[in-house]
């Protein structure tokens, strides 16, 4: 798997929320703007969904900042919501709805207001390359304009093929038509209404990394960024713990999720947030904690991942005595995301 600096991943979540609350305040976009270019200038390099939310948010806080009126302004602004489509390739768009994680139609139309003011300062000699770019985001956006929206009670892995949402619809109007025509941002500012991409009880991401400080956020950003993770292994294990009845599923490789017992997806859980967890720790992950519970779910789980690795039942998790500790085996690739409640009796 992959090596992910996971401090910065952390500083640019947390740069992102900052900056996204400053914007919704009142003449606050100077300090925005800065949080915001922050997060962009240290997001090079993190997976996927992590660089394009600090381009889009970076644009959006330059196109409210007024920042725009200026040729080379815009095509920077352009540059910067290009970058946050995700999917630029035509191979990416011959699959059926395009990447996972992509913010759907908005960051195009946005786009599309961008060129369209671009268009109306270029020499008229230049003009047809923007017409070309108008024609071609436009197109992908009406084929993005197909998916259905996120639902609430939708599957995390179902979530990948439905747009993310990113603001109010009547407040995405107004402020397209302040974009387009080129108006004063001023009597918007605070009345946005953008998503909580940081809810205080979403979902993170777990996997054999040091996360030194868990980032919460949407099902639908970890979904992205879990599905981007993945690439680097095709023969991982990958897993999906929600809160509610839903069952918890896990699958080896790009196949279908299948059903993973909720006991051994909460101790799977608890185990991919140390190196080493101690008994009572995994114990406190179970609703039921009696030793008879615990030793039973443990040999469910060692069961489970032999039968999905083909490892032997007592390698796949082990305690060795000079620590006292549970760990994965070392053998095993495994990388998940988990609704924050479901692991909040394991800490």
């Amino acid at each position: 798997m992959e090596v992910v600096d996971e401090v910065r991943r952390a500083n640019v979540a947390r740069l992102l929320k900052h900056g996204t609350d400053e914007k919704l305040l009142k003449s606050s976009a100077k300090r925005a703007k800065e949080i915001l270019q922050d997060a962009y200038d240290k997001s090079p390099g993190l997976p996927r969904p992590w660089p394009q939310i600090a381009a889009y948010r970076l644009a959006l806080i330059l196109l409210r900042e007024g920042n725009s009126a200026r040729l080379e302004d815009l095509e920077r602004i352009d540059q910067l919501l290009n970058e946050a489509t995700m999917a630029e390739s035509e191979e990416d768009w011959n699959k059926e709805w395009g990447l996972s994680g992509d913010f759907g139609v908005m960051p195009r139309l946005y786009r599309l207001a961008v060129l369209h003011r671009m268009l109306l300062q270029k020499p008229a000699e230049e003009r047809d390359d923007i017409r070309r770019k108008i024609e071609q985001v436009r197109r992908r956006a009406i084929q993005l304009a197909q998916r259905p929206p996120i639902r609430e009670g939708d599957r995390a892995e179902e979530r990948v093929r439905r747009q993310v949402p990113l603001q109010n619809d009547i407040f995405n109007a107004l402020e397209l038509a302040t974009f387009f025509l080129d108006c004063n941002y001023a009597p918007l500012e605070g009345v946005g209404c953008d998503p909580a991409y940081f809810p205080e009880n979403g979902w993170v991401l777990l996997g054999r990394h040091s996360l030194t400080d868990k980032v919460v956020y949407t099902a639908e950003l970890a979904e992205a960024e879990l599905e981007d993770r993945l690439k680097a292994d095709a023969q991982a294990i990958s897993f999906i713990l929600p809160e509610s009845v839903e069952e918890p599923r896990w699958r080896k490789g790009p196949g279908r999720y299948e059903r993973l017992r909720r006991s051994s997806a909460r101790l799977l859980g608890c185990l991919l947030q140390d190196v080493g967890v101690s008994r009572d720790r995994l114990r406190r992950a179970l609703p039921d904690s009696s030793d008879d519970s615990f030793r039973q779910a443990l040999l469910r789980l060692k069961d489970d991942l032999a039968e999905m690795t083909g490892l032997p039942r007592e390698k796949t998790v082990q305690c060795p005595e000079a620590r006292g500790l549970y760990e994965l085996s070392p053998q095993i690739t495994i990388m998940g995301i988990a609704h924050a409640a479901t692991l909040a009796g394991a800490r």
